[in-house]
């Protein structure tokens, strides 16, 4: 919840998030099924900041209220809202809805002839106890830059190893490698639960990480699919 700021620049946020946990497996509904296409709409409205929602949280078995606030960030399946009354939330987009539906946006649809789907054997960089598969996505830009999808295993503390998909484009000149993050948001995909580091950990949260990601792609699950668009609108020159 936000402290007592001084200013609004000076606001700390500790955000409350139900579920805990962001298992792309426990997100997809069903799981072997594409998406509903209301929940396909909910995904894939895109928030910006200040704009006012409604949602629901639950906060007990016997508390699920509706409640209205602004929207602070879009996190991708998720968003971070100042609440009424006061209180800072992470909420799953499937559980909130626009206070003005024209004030919002809703992402385009993924065109399954423009994907360049992922398989079970992407290139794979290890370094100690992290691990980094790389898919490349479409062809490389006439100025150099390639496309990739990457799935990055990393140790929490508190949670274990960590799978996150994001987007990237890379470039080589003149021995010099140089990479931007693309929009597509980052999802996590993947937790492997463990409170020691091994290599046999990172191991296997990769390769269920791997299959989770190819499976829900093949399903053609908008959230994964947006990091295997072939054509893309991020800017390409160097």
């Amino acid at each position: 919840m936000p402290a007592d700021p001084v200013t609004a620049a000076a606001r700390t946020w500790l955000w409350q998030r139900k579920p805990l946990s962001t298992d792309l497996e426990k997100v997809l509904i069903p799981l072997h099924e594409p998406l509903p296409v209301d929940l396909q709409i909910s995904l894939q409205r895109r928030y910006h900041a200040g704009d006012r929602v409604h949602f629901t949280y639950d906060s007990g078995p016997h508390d699920a209220s509706e409640r209205t606030g602004t929207v602070v960030q879009d996190q991708g399946q998720w968003l971070a809202i100042d609440g009424d009354p006061a209180g800072g939330y992470t909420i799953h987009k499937v559980h909130v809805h626009p206070e003005h539906p024209a004030a919002t946006e809703t992402s385009p649809g993924i065109d399954a002839a423009k994907l360049d789907l992922p398989h079970h054997r992407p290139g794979v960089y290890y370094d100690r106890h992290t691990a980094t598969a790389r898919w490349s996505v479409g062809a490389p830009h006439t100025s150099g830059w390639q496309r990739q999808a990457r799935l990055r295993i990393a140790f929490q503390p508190d949670t274990g190893f960590v799978a996150t998909l994001c987007s990237v484009e890379e470039l080589f000149r003149d021995g010099v490698r140089h990479e931007r993050l693309l929009p597509p948001d980052s999802l996590v995909v993947h937790h492997h639960r463990t409170t020691r580091l091994s290599h046999r950990a990172v191991e296997e949260c990769l390769r269920t990480a791997i299959d989770i990601v190819v499976h829900a792609a093949q399903r053609l699950e908008p959230v994964v699919c947006t990091h295997f668009v072939s054509e893309h609108t991020a800017a390409t020159t160097a």
